[in-house]
């Protein structure tokens, strides 16, 4: 993992030669749950939303 420092992104060593890794299902299910656990903790009002009210959320919070 790399720092956040105020003139950006520094990485803390270099990328690997490779970029195009494929992840599996399974690792991109781990991600999208992690991801919605967070959201989840922070947005606790989402959880019982529909799609159309979610979108309508996101894009109220887009426009604000």
């Amino acid at each position: 993992m790399g720092s956040i420092k105020a003139i950006g992104f520094i990485p803390a060593k270099k990328p690997a030669p490779n970029q195009n890794q494929v992840l599996s299902k399974q690792q991109i299910e781990k991600i999208a749950n992690a991801f919605a656990e967070a959201i989840a903790e922070h947005f606790p009002e989402l959880e019982d939303m529909d799609e159309e009210d979610l979108e309508d959320w996101l894009n109220q919070e887009i426009d604000d």
